[in-house]
């Protein structure tokens, strides 16, 4: 399915409202299911870089570098929100340290 849809008028804010009222509809803590929000936020992810490419081929490196940075963000929060508890579910207890450690590597790797 195709939750977002580009055009030359959107803008960043356009996608971030449209990703907010999906996850609103479709969270899985709402009766939403976990294939469905991954999907919404990979179509998300790939809306902010089809942005990105447009505006690099406009000429506009500053603004396809910020579009980017949005991308890793939002790819950033999702692995930091989920970070924590799955650690908690997945990593017997005496490895929560090691796996913290390691999880921090990765982010900086996210946002670097």
């Amino acid at each position: 399915m195709n939750y977002f849809t580009i055009s030359e008028h959107t803008t960043p804010d356009d996608l971030r409202r449209r990703y907010r009222t999906l996850c609103k509809r479709n969270h899985p803590d709402r009766g939403g299911s976990d294939e469905t929000q991954a999907q919404i936020n990979a179509e998300y992810q790939q809306a902010l870089l089809q942005l990105a490419e447009t505006e690099k081929q406009k000429g506009d490196e500053s603004t396809a570098d910020q579009y980017i940075r949005m991308a890793k963000r939002h790819i950033y929060n999702m692995y930091a929100e989920m970070k924590t508890p799955l650690i908690k579910k997945y990593v017997p207890e005496q490895y929560h340290g090691l796996a913290m450690e390691v999880a921090k590597l990765f982010e900086g790797a996210l946002v670097g």
